[in-house]
């Protein structure tokens, strides 16, 4: 495959170029999927055990926060959550936990499930929709990476001034709203690679 790529016209190399990449990328990151799992599991605990504190029940009621909004959230409700976290869980959220976020949690659940699904669906033929769903766990971690850059820096240093307005805080909303669909689907996919191994291509 790789010799093959060599020879095609620079215009193919550069439509075909990210996909051999990620393939690569996931072939190689497949043999340490357990560890991924354990990464990703640490990444979740220790935000969640920094941040907690800062999420009375009173408060997620009137003011959901938005990271775990499966559902979508407005302006309103995201400028109440800024405001209600006070100070300190701006702070926190911007300065601790978004660099959590970003240095473990995100890089560890896209490699952990894109690789399970790239070694399940690697023997389908070129042309199968399957060998796509890989790509989705991509999708939910850039859509992650848009939603809490949008709320770090809204609750960073110069809070309130860098609260973004409305049309942002809506983007926001729909990376949220995309990141749940594909990141639910890719579990719900990655549970059934477990148990319902794909054809190869010469069966």
């Amino acid at each position: 495959g790789r010799n093959i790529f060599f020879l095609l016209p620079p215009s193919a190399k550069v439509v075909l170029w990210p996909t051999m990449f990620l393939s690569n990328l996931f072939e190689r990151a497949a043999p340490h999927r357990f560890a991924f799992l354990i990464a990703f599991s640490s990444g979740m605990v220790l935000g969640l055990a920094l941040f907690s504190p800062f999420f009375p029940v009173e408060i997620v009621q009137n003011a959901p926060l938005p990271d775990l909004a499966h559902f979508g959230y407005s302006p309103e409700e995201t400028r109440a959550w800024y405001e209600a976290i006070g100070e300190t869980g701006r702070s926190r959220y911007a300065y601790v936990a978004y660099p959590i976020d970003v240095a473990i949690i995100i890089p560890a659940y896209t490699l952990l499930m894109s690789s399970q699904l790239y070694v399940w669906t690697k023997n389908e033929s070129d042309s199968s929709y399957w060998r796509h769903v890989s790509y989705l766990p991509i999708i939910a971690a850039l859509s992650d990476l848009v939603e809490t850059s949008i709320h770090s820096f809204a609750v960073g240093v110069d809070y309130p001034n860098n609260v973004p307005s409305d049309p942002v805080l809506e983007l926001a909303s729909l990376s949220t709203q995309g990141k749940y669909v594909c990141f639910n689907v890719a579990v719900l996919l990655c549970f059934g690679s477990l148990f319902f191994p794909r054809k190869s291509k010469s069966s």
